[in-house]
């Protein structure tokens, strides 16, 4: 894992507490337990323990804990419905992914880091705010090599893209377009907080030529671990999106059920 440099991101940790800082020359830090001067760290292996007053453990960051510190105008997608997204899209190296919706650009980094080194994400948002903020973080995570940000203007390139996700208020009006920018059979994710959304986006991909895969909403709960005492936490993160699943098929505007059932295998 290295040394501490500077320049490098290092995860501050004192018990529940974290915080992600830049090592630079000079540089001290206050938490509110006291102060930390970070030349001090420079040159030690990341997972070591220094006392400045009380210990702290200096963890070099995962992208989760870069990501989570984001700086951020709209709701990021958080870590327990990213994962299951990325299984879902069948994200791997090399791939060329549509977004539509950058917002901080949360999912869009967990995006680039599983389809590198070759494969490139193209990010859509109408939103300049939105898209300066999201270039600042993605840099922030040395990802940005592997992202396009693109402005959204009615358009989107045809047949170019493996796999897409759609982070819109409203996906239902641009569905045909979706389709049309996926390569045949690929997969397709939506994220949308109201079951109302839900059921226009269930008709509009029906009617476009979607197979609709599945409807799902991920809770996760953590426990509070202690000897005698192991339980479920009283906090949770629960209700924060639903997700569509689709994938394309080239009967566009033909049932897909009675397309399967007038194909004969011999």
């Amino acid at each position: 894992m290295g040394v501490i440099s500077y320049g490098d991101l290092v995860l501050i940790v004192y018990e529940k507490r974290k915080w992600l800082i830049k090592v630079e020359s000079g540089k001290k830090f206050q938490t509110h337990l006291s102060i930390i001067d970070l030349d001090r760290v420079v040159g030690l292996p990341y997972g070591s323990k220094v006392n400045f007053g009380v210990d702290y453990l200096f963890l070099k960051p995962t992208l989760e804990d870069i990501i989570m510190k984001y700086k951020r105008l709209t709701q990021i997608i958080y870590p327990k419905d990213a994962g299951y997204i990325l299984v879902k899209l069948n994200i791997t190296p090399g791939m060329e992914v549509l977004e539509m919706g950058t917002g901080s650009g949360a999912l869009t980094s967990y995006i680039a880091n599983s389809l590198r080194p070759t494969g490139k994400v193209i990010t859509y948002d109408i939103n300049e705010k939105f898209t300066t903020i999201a270039k600042e973080n993605v840099k922030r995570a040395l990802l940005e090599s592997w992202i396009e940000f693109r402005n959204f203007d009615g358009n989107l390139p045809k047949a170019e893209f493996d796999s897409a996700f759609i982070d819109l208020s409203d996906p239902w009006l641009y569905v045909e377009k979706i389709w049309s920018s996926l390569k045949p059979s690929s997969p397709v994710g939506f994220l949308l907080p109201t079951v109302d959304q839900l059921e226009k986006l269930d008709k509009s991909l029906k009617e476009t030529g979607f197979w609709i895969d599945e409807t799902v909403e991920i809770f996760l709960r953590r426990m509070v671990v202690a000897e005698g005492r192991t339980r479920p936490s009283g906090l949770m993160v629960g209700h924060t999106a639903y997700l569509t699943f689709a994938r394309k098929s080239e009967h566009k505007n033909t049932n897909i059920d009675t397309v399967m059932n007038n194909t004969h295998v011999t």
